[in-house]
């Protein structure tokens, strides 16, 4: 049987774990997610697409904080996504388009995460 870590360690092991793990969920929303929404957004326009997202994302909470029943919360949790995926990839072409030096532009994109 494993013996168990003590506490600290414990935490610092899930913090290590999870910082691995953001990248490959950052590319994944970028691959899989922001790519077309930007697309969109280039035709639409980021303004449009965000405040969409966030009367989606807005909407869908409140769904999924009175879903009555687990279907309900299941399509609420897909609303939530559809209202995220339009406001991630938007706030990145915002931070994009506000800051020209590329530097700066790395410094805000970061400091969301």
């Amino acid at each position: 049987m494993p013996m168990l870590l003590v506490v600290p360690r414990r935490w610092l092991i899930l913090l290590a774990v999870m910082l691995a793990f953001l990248p490959v969920v950052i590319g994944m929303t970028i691959l899989h997610i922001a790519v077309p929404s930007l697309t969109l957004a280039a035709r639409v326009g980021n303004r449009r697409i965000l405040l969409t997202g966030l009367i989606v994302f807005g909407f869908a909470s409140l769904l999924a904080a009175f879903a009555p029943t687990p279907a309900m919360l299941i399509g609420a949790r897909v609303l939530l996504a559809l209202g995220g995926s339009m406001i991630v990839p938007c706030v990145l072409g915002i931070i994009r388009r506000t800051f020209e030096d590329e530097g700066e532009i790395l410094e805000a994109s970061t400091t969301r995460a």
